[in-house]
């Protein structure tokens, strides 16, 4: 299936403020544009929910669920700075899901952990080099 028709099939998307060439392929695949703002000292998750109102997030070990009411317009962009989140496995991926408020899944991703001095262990990678 091309990668085009797979976002369509969506109403979930993840990312974290890695890198600009991340960030443009991000874009260009969900096909909307707002703000990243790289932290040197703490990392966001970027939940992307399309077609959904968005009333509450809960987290818990390696899950976070964003509960929210079905509508048929419009974007909301959630972030969770990643030192907010406690994963129970911090090597597991981390299960993030759309959920009604009657507990039906509309969606779910699937992301790696990454800590929230991703930045400065980058750097501390770079000047070993």
């Amino acid at each position: 299936m091309p990668a085009r028709i797979q976002y369509a099939l969506h109403r979930l998307f993840t990312t974290y403020d890695i890198g600009i060439s991340n960030e443009l392929n991000f874009k260009q695949n969900v096909g909307i544009d707002f703000p990243m703002f790289q932290n040197s000292t703490d990392l966001d998750l970027y939940l992307v929910v399309f077609q959904t109102a968005i009333t509450a997030v809960y987290t818990r070990g390696n899950q976070i669920v964003l509960v929210g009411n079905p509508k048929r317009y419009g974007a909301e962009v959630i972030t969770i700075k990643t030192g907010d989140l406690r994963p129970s496995d911090r090597n597991q991926l981390l299960l993030i899901q759309l959920a009604t408020p009657n507990g039906d899944e509309l969606d779910y991703s699937l992301i790696n952990y990454e800590p929230p001095d991703f930045w400065s262990n980058q750097e501390k990678t770079r000047k070993k080099k």
